[in-house]
């Protein structure tokens, strides 16, 4: 939408940096709304899936109702083919091959190396002491839902440009 000459008509670079913030931001939010009110109580893992499915088809629903149910085409990053290895392979294509092993080494290393990854992994292997020693709890799932929802919103850009894009994108694992 920011990027599409029907809605605000900016560069596709604005509209990936864009959808980046605005995802880190949802990220955020579907925390504070569907998570956080569940931490703590009996079954707080099955209320949680329950309610973040709930939430994502709520989401598809809302996406249906402001954009409409046609499906919609991104601008590709890079236009093009290129050969490899005798193999043509849409420009597109190997940029999401090479990216998605920089994202995944990037991601290792906030969690190996950074103050953020520490706590993070410490939460996740004893919550209690995580928090005796001081690490903000709340401050770190944030940052985690965040951090995974820069992502998911980073692969939607790489490859909406290669595929078709509606509401339903990605719920059929689901």
């Amino acid at each position: 939408w920011v990027s599409d000459p029907s809605g605000l008509g900016f560069s596709l670079l604005i509209g990936v940096i864009a959808s980046v913030l605005f995802m880190a931001v949802a990220g955020a939010v579907v925390y504070r709304i569907l998570v956080r009110p569940w931490l703590g109580s009996p079954n707080a893992e099955l209320t949680v899936i329950m309610t973040t499915i709930a939430g994502a088809m709520f989401a598809e629903n809302l996406a249906l109702y402001i954009f409409g149910g046609r499906l919609k085409v991104l601008d590709q990053a890079i236009t093009g083919t290129v050969m490899l290895l005798g193999t043509t392979i849409q420009a597109q294509n190997l940029l999401g091959i090479i990216l998605s092993p920089i994202l995944l080494g990037s991601l290792a290393i906030f969690l190996k190396r950074s103050k953020y990854g520490l706590a993070i992994r410490a939460i996740a292997q004893n919550r209690e002491v995580a928090q005796l020693m001081g690490i903000r709890i709340e401050a770190m799932y944030v940052t985690t839902f965040a951090v995974s929802a820069i992502l998911a919103g980073t692969a939607g850009v790489m490859f909406g440009g290669l595929f078709s894009l509606g509401p339903s994108m990605g719920t059929d694992p689901l």
